[in-house]
C-alpha cells in the first residue's frame, strides 16, 4: 500500500475477525487505496477492546459476529462506548433478523460477506468521509427500506419447522440467542468449535432462516 499520504488524511481501518484468510482477503481489497490505512487486525475481539483504551482510535472497524472470545454483537456494543464516533460495520456469513436488530439498534451497518459486498467494500469504508453518513449498505431507515411483512411471513415458517431441529441444535440457538460466542457454547457443551458452527449451519437450513439483506430495498 501507498504510503506516501499522510495518515491523518486517510480512513484508519481495523479488521476483527478470527480468520486469518479472510483477513488477508480484505486488505488484498484495500491494497493500494491511498485513502484507506490498514490500522491493526486483530483475531481476538478483547485485544481490540483493550487497545481501545490506548491512543489507538480508528476511523472504521470490520467487525465479524463470531469470534473466538466475545461475540461480535457484544464487541461492538463494548467498542461503541469506549469509542461512539467510530464507524462499525459488522460482517456476517449468515444474516439473521436477531443479530440485525441487535444492529439497527446500535445504529451500526451490517452486511453479508461474499462476492456482493466484497466488490464494493472499498466504497462502503470510504462512506465514512461522506459529509450526511449517507452509507452504501446501511440499515438506517433513511438510506433503505425493509419489507417487514414478508421477513415476518418468512419467521413464521421458519417456526413451522422447528420441530426439524435436533435437541443438540435447540440448545446451541437458545445460547446463541443469550450472546454466547461460537467458543463459549463450545467449552459449556464441551466440544470443538467446528463442531458448534456445524451445527449452526445445519439449524439454519432447517429453518430456512431468511436472509435479512434479500429484504433490503438498496
Amino acid at each position: 500500500m501507498d504510503q506516501s499520504k499522510p495518515l491523518h488524511k486517510r480512513i484508519k481501518l481495523a479488521i476483527v475477525d478470527d480468520d486469518e484468510n479472510y483477513r488477508l482477503l480484505i486488505k488484498n481489497i484495500i491494497q493500494g487505496n491511498q485513502e484507506i490505512f490498514m490500522y491493526r487486525e486483530y483475531s481476538r475481539g478483547y485485544d481490540f477492546l483493550r487497545d481501545l483504551n490506548s491512543p489507538f482510535q480508528p476511523d472504521v472497524c470490520l467487525m465479524d459476529i463470531f469470534l473466538e472470545d466475545i461475540s461480535g454483537m457484544e464487541c461492538c456494543r463494548k467498542a461503541l462506548e469506549k469509542h461512539p464516533d467510530m464507524h462499525l460495520i459488522v460482517m456476517t456469513a449468515h444474516p439473521d433478523i436477531e443479530t440485525f436488530t441487535q444492529a439497527q439498534e446500535m445504529g451500526v451497518d451490517y452486511i453479508e460477506k461474499g462476492d456482493r459486498t466484497e466488490n464494493f467494500l472499498e466504497k462502503i469504508i470510504m462512506s465514512y468521509k461522506d459529509a450526511d453518513h449517507t452509507r452504501l449498505i446501511s440499515i438506517k431507515k433513511e438510506t433503505l427500506g425493509i419489507n417487514h411483512f414478508k421477513i415476518a411471513q418468512k419467521l413464521e415458517e421458519a417456526r413451522e419447522r422447528y420441530h426439524l431441529l435436533s435437541k443438540t441444535q435447540i440448545e446451541i440457538l437458545k445460547l446463541r440467542k443469550e450472546g454466547k460466542s461460537v467458543t463459549e457454547i463450545a467449552d459449556i457443551l464441551g466440544v470443538k468449535k467446528g463442531t458448534i458452527g456445524t451445527q449452526l449451519k445445519r439449524a439454519y437450513e432447517k429453518l430456512e432462516l431468511p436472509n435479512v439483506l434479500d429484504y433490503l430495498e438498496i
